[in-house]
């Protein structure tokens, strides 16, 4: 039998760095699946009249309009996906890449 979870005895310095982070990962899984959703009703030609492309691109256009200003934005480059949903994939991709890097860096410099 599997003894009953115990939580540790940490101090509140430690707590709520953790917290912290446990936050900011709910919020990253948050804003990735609405990019992946984004895609994916792109892909499949969803426009803004059904009630799902309506909740998902009101809370992606404030990301993706700014992108598609750019020269090239509202160009279609796979299916109905522009240049916009496919760079908001990518970031959404390279951002906890880029901060294994730098967590990786951290541990390497001497102090």
């Amino acid at each position: 039998m599997h003894e009953p979870f115990r939580p540790k005895q940490g101090n509140l310095q430690t707590a709520r760095p953790q917290l912290a982070l446990e936050i900011l990962l709910h919020f990253y899984a948050f804003a990735g699946v609405v990019v992946l959703l984004r895609l994916l009703l792109r892909l499949l030609h969803v426009d803004h009249r059904l009630w799902i492309g309506a909740t998902v691109y009101r809370f992606t256009d404030v990301v993706a309009r700014p992108l598609g200003r750019l020269p090239g934005g509202e160009r279609e480059v796979i299916g109905g996906a522009t240049l916009p949903d496919l760079t908001l994939v990518a970031l959404l991709i390279l951002l906890p890449l880029g901060a294994v890097a730098l967590a990786d860096q951290r541990r390497r410099t001497p102090r």
